[in-house]
């Protein structure tokens, strides 16, 4: 239960995961799937699963990248969690 708290309670992260498409979260969760150390499937989609995932892997190196893609958005004319979701694949 803590790692669930510990997701929930992660204000970047998961709101984030909340927002994006079904097929945002489907790219996503092919990316990591794809990892030896992954622990979940490619069909995955819940958000609170994925935020787990990821936190596993080093969610706050990831955050600050991700922070890092709000300047960058506007210039490739993405919505901001298609883009976010693209850069955190890249880093994971």
């Amino acid at each position: 239960m803590k790692n669930i708290d510990f997701a929930r309670d992660d204000a970047d992260l998961y709101p984030l995961l909340q927002q994006a498409t079904n097929e945002e979260k489907a790219f996503l969760a092919e990316i990591i799937s794809g990892k030896y150390s992954a622990g979940i499937s490619k069909d995955e989609r819940c958000p609170l699963k994925l935020t787990m995932e990821l936190q596993s892997m080093g969610g706050d190196s990831v955050i600050c990248c991700v922070d890092a893609a709000y300047s960058i958005e506007k210039y490739w004319q993405m919505s901001p969690v298609k883009w976010r979701l693209k850069l955190i694949a890249m880093i994971a």
